[in-house]
């Protein structure tokens, strides 16, 4: 079993109402495949980031000494999903902050919505939108 080096157990526990983590030890046999199909360079440590799409990651940092900094940079950047859950009022404010400057101001857009597949194609719909106007 590999030792997972502290920082990122560090990292894991401070953003963990946001994203789970995984720590995969390139070293092994078992892992080349993950390494070719992400275009890892096993002699650089790497950061991906999974969101709504699991098969193509959103984000990558590779760097010969991962920084707390960078890591914590890295992680703020990403630790919300293109098209969020809404499950408390803490997230809400802190995904649509109140702007009291008008240059400051975006908007934030809302989809009410079920569970079940007849709500799966506004779901889509509403993820394209959020693809196309996403910097």
């Amino acid at each position: 079993m590999p030792l997972v080096p502290l920082l990122y157990k560090l990292t894991a526990f401070a953003y963990k109402d946001y994203l789970s983590f995984g720590y995969v030890n390139l070293g092994l046999q078992e892992t080349e495949q993950m390494t070719s199909q992400y275009n890892i360079n096993m002699y650089v440590p790497t950061m991906l980031v999974f969101k709504e799409h699991i098969k193509k990651p959103a984000d990558t940092v590779q760097a010969r000494g991962m920084k707390k900094q960078i890591i914590d940079d890295f992680i703020s950047n990403n630790k919300f999903l293109l098209v969020a859950r809404l499950t408390n009022q803490k997230l809400f404010q802190e995904l649509c902050p109140v702007r009291k400057s008008h240059r400051q101001r975006k908007y934030c857009v809302v989809l009410l919505t079920g569970e079940g597949e007849k709500f799966a194609k506004s779901y889509e719909n509403f993820l394209s939108f959020a693809l196309a106007n996403t910097k």
